[in-house]
């Protein structure tokens, strides 16, 4: 029974009322229903319209046999390869599903692959539409194969599926080739991911030209998996490990996050997104995963039509930002996982979250004296002094005005003792004196503001009151910047008392070129809305004289 046409085979079962549909869905190929796994099966019978129980049994039992047959033959062949565990992927991949794919029909003309697929009636509309390249069919991406199988008119679910195949055993072979030619990146072993690559396709390929490879192998990967799974109540069960695990890794983040951002409505992209979203924990401690977790603010931000996909965001991560807090600004990926405060400090603002933008604030506040010191933590800092000032701006109401002076003049506050400590002067940089600026910067932003300007007072009064602190600062190699936004804040007189005092400790206050200060070249804001990290305009600001 495993000899013969697809017709000869149905009428053996009993089955050939449904020789017709197999050949109108393009399920014509003996070879290809040989390697069919089960839920690929499925998902077959479901298309050629065999709905009974009997039926659907009768051809599930004849495709085991086949399945049986060849997974023990090739292990005599080979001795090495593996099937598909169960335990793993919940569906039984005979194990020579790449032998003949990545063999014979990689090499050839156009035609003798499509042959080889069964697929010989399309060469002419291949060649037509401009795709006779095999090089270019190799590293074509997911939508690339999409796009070119409509124009090439291939639309029965059976061929499409079988060239899909073929592609997918292109990128495969992947792994191998990577690990050879860079000898450090991570080795994608049949125990991660149960199938074997051969290490030659690749090897001609730049490094780089590699990485993207795998990257939408994994894509692919993914996407063939959901839609096997598409009539499974377990999909999010098997398809999670998969997901996490890749966001984890150097490059296969960055294949999860293209998934997420080119297809944003998309059903699959949706279910890796509530993956996502229910696992956020595992994300925002990673320092390669933190950037699919800012790339599913960004979906949540930017595409707020899909259901409910904001509001699952912002009742996860939230919560689960700031519950690991300390982790996140102390823990050993401090110098990365610092990002996805400030992320969460722009996600909250843009959503009008103002309530949970408050608790951010309040907490960076409460921290603010590890945080200035801390390399990376003066950006969390900057962060939220500015959007604290946005957030001011925008407030309707008085009692909500009041909220955000007060957390402004905190930051404010700390600035100046900052200023004061000595020993923020006596390194060879200080963090702090980032902090310290910016709370300048905003004083400056709005000379308008008397509460502002009262605070202004108070850092001329420290200068005044601590006549040796204005020589260490003007000779820090951090603090010359300081002094400057100093003296360029200052009146007239201010400025002359500032200026006489520096030439007196052998400083000239008034000289470094002021640079602005470094914007978060990580936002999410950047490069197409930077403007939202400007101070906003003292004329936008409400209930203001």
């Amino acid at each position: 029974m495993t000899d013969g046409t697809v017709r000869q085979i149905l009428e053996g079962l009993g089955l050939s009322d449904y020789s017709s549909n197999f050949e109108e869905q393009g399920y014509d190929d003996i070879y290809h229903l040989r390697t069919m796994t089960s839920a690929e099966v499925d998902v077959m019978m479901t298309e050629v319209e065999m709905s009974k129980p009997g039926h659907r049994g009768r051809f599930k039992k004849w495709h085991l046999a086949q399945a049986a047959t060849l997974q023990t033959a090739t292990d005599q062949e080979t001795g090495h390869m593996h099937s598909y565990p169960t335990s793993d992927w919940q569906q039984p991949y005979p194990s020579n599903y790449f032998v003949d794919l990545t063999g014979p029909m990689t090499d050839g003309t156009l035609w003798q692959i499509l042959e080889g697929l069964g697929l010989s009636d399309y060469s002419s509309k291949f060649e037509e539409q401009g795709y006779d390249d095999i090089y270019h069919l190799r590293t074509m991406t997911i939508a690339e194969v999409d796009a070119m199988m409509t124009e090439v008119e291939m639309s029965k679910p059976g061929h499409r599926g079988r060239f899909k195949k073929w592609h997918l055993a292109q990128a495969a072979t992947l792994q191998t080739a990577i690990d050879e030619e860079t000898g450090h990146m991570h080795s994608y072993s049949t125990s991660d991911w149960q199938q074997p690559y051969p290490s030659s396709y690749f090897v001609d390929l730049t490094v780089r030209h590699a990485i993207a490879q795998y990257q939408h192998w994994l894509e692919y990967r993914i996407t063939e998996f959901l839609w096997l799974h598409q009539n499974h109540v377990d999909t999010y069960c098997t398809i999670a490990p998969l997901v996490l695990r890749s966001t984890r890794e150097k490059h296969g983040t960055r294949a999860i996050q293209n998934m997420i951002r080119s297809r944003p409505a998309n059903d699959n992209s949706q279910l890796v997104v509530e993956v996502l979203a229910n696992n956020v924990e595992t994300l925002i401690l990673h320092p390669n995963a933190i950037f699919v977790f800012k790339e599913c603010l960004m979906l949540a931000w930017q595409f707020s039509n899909i259901p409910a996909l904001a509001d699952l965001f912002i009742s996860k991560s939230f919560s689960t930002v700031m519950s690991n807090w300390q982790e996140l600004v102390r823990g050993r990926s401090s110098g990365s996982t610092y990002k996805v405060v400030m992320w969460m400090t722009e996600f909250m603002y843009i959503k009008d979250h103002n309530d949970n933008l408050l608790t951010i604030c309040q907490e960076a506040l409460e921290d603010q004296q590890h945080l200035r010191r801390s390399c990376k933590g003066h950006h969390i800092l900057q962060h939220t002094v500015l959007f604290a000032q946005k957030a001011m701006t925008k407030a309707s109401t008085d009692i909500r005005k009041a909220s955000w002076k007060y957390i402004r003049t905190g930051f404010i506050t700390a600035a100046s003792e900052a200023i004061r400590d000595h020993s923020e002067w006596s390194g060879y940089t200080s963090n702090a004196c980032h902090f310290i600026n910016k709370c300048l910067e905003l004083i400056a932003s709005d000379p308008t503001d008397d509460e502002l300007q009262n605070h202004r007072a108070v850092f001329y009064k420290i200068l005044s009151e601590e006549q040796p602190l204005l020589r260490f600062i003007c000779r820090h190699k951090s603090g010359q910047y300081t002094a400057k936004r100093l003296y360029e804040m200052g009146d007239i007189k201010e400025k002359n008392d500032l200026a006489k005092e520096a030439h007196r400790c052998h400083c000239a206050i008034e000289r470094p070129d002021m640079r602005p200060l470094d914007k978060f070249k990580g936002s999410m804001f950047m490069p197409d809305h930077a403007y939202q990290l400007r101070w906003p305009d003292p004329s936008e600001i409400t209930g203001y004289q």
